[in-house]
């Protein structure tokens, strides 16, 4: 009975990801889903299941992570700062 709510739970979540229009939320519920999966394929000894959903989390981890970090405000810069050769060193130093 308990094996059988996980599977019902995590099929959910894999609907309510149809209903995002936020990616963060999106993958959020993705992630969220693969867990339920990858223990619902334990539970019940679905390899195949649990290997798909293991993949399936890694590669929405990384996309997760990538639109936050795209999100994340990046400081102005006012241009490119100057810089000279330093004589014979090869070193660069600021004016």
């Amino acid at each position: 009975m308990f094996t059988e709510l996980v599977g019902y739970l995590a099929c959910t979540l894999v609907l309510l990801t149809f209903c995002c229009g936020d990616t963060v939320h999106l993958r959020t519920l993705a992630i969220t889903s693969n867990l339920c999966f990858l223990a619902y394929s334990a539970l019940s000894g679905l390899l195949p299941i649990g290997l798909l959903h293991a993949t399936l989390l890694i590669i929405n981890a990384r996309f997760l992570r990538i639109e936050i970090q795209r999100r994340r405000p990046r400081p102005h810069r006012r241009g490119p700062q100057p810089m000279t050769r330093a004589k014979f060193s090869g070193q660069y130093t600021d004016k």
